[in-house]
């Protein structure tokens, strides 16, 4: 039997006052453009797997905001069927925004959403993000 190879994805959970939890929306040109997902991204080499580096770098550029890794909350493997025979291995991790107010930094939009209301994005929601959807629900 060959080895997973896999190509490793960070992404973040961060709530507001209000208990809403942050999504956006993947821009027009890329994968599965238009679709929902917690923002987060690949780990790339130079961050030497340090699954926080890239968390906080992605955050920054995508919303100008610095956040602070609270919880690990779990990884899961998704086999998209392409890239090259890699499974994309996804770690979620809770987060607090520490500095900053989120923008759109990337011509995509984000919103707001109760946890219960995230089943109504389930048809367009990224599929590697949702085996976090029973961690979140109530």
């Amino acid at each position: 039997m060959a080895k997973k190879r896999y190509v490793e994805v960070v992404a973040g959970i961060v709530e507001n006052e209000e208990g809403e939890i942050l999504i956006n929306e993947r821009p027009p040109g890329s994968y599965y453009e238009l679709y929902w997902e917690f923002p987060g991204g690949k780990i790339e080499k130079e961050d030497h797997r340090h699954q926080f580096i890239t968390l906080k770098r992605e955050w920054m550029e995508e919303f100008g905001v610095v956040v602070r890794l609270t919880k690990f909350l779990g990884s899961f493997e998704h086999d998209y069927g392409w890239n090259n025979g890699k499974v994309c291995k996804i770690h979620f991790y809770r987060c607090v925004i520490v500095e900053g107010v989120p923008e759109s930094r990337i011509n995509s939009k984000f919103t707001w959403v109760k946890p219960q209301k995230l089943p109504e994005y389930k048809e367009k929601f990224l599929p590697s993000n949702l085996h976090l959807f029973p961690i979140l629900l109530p």
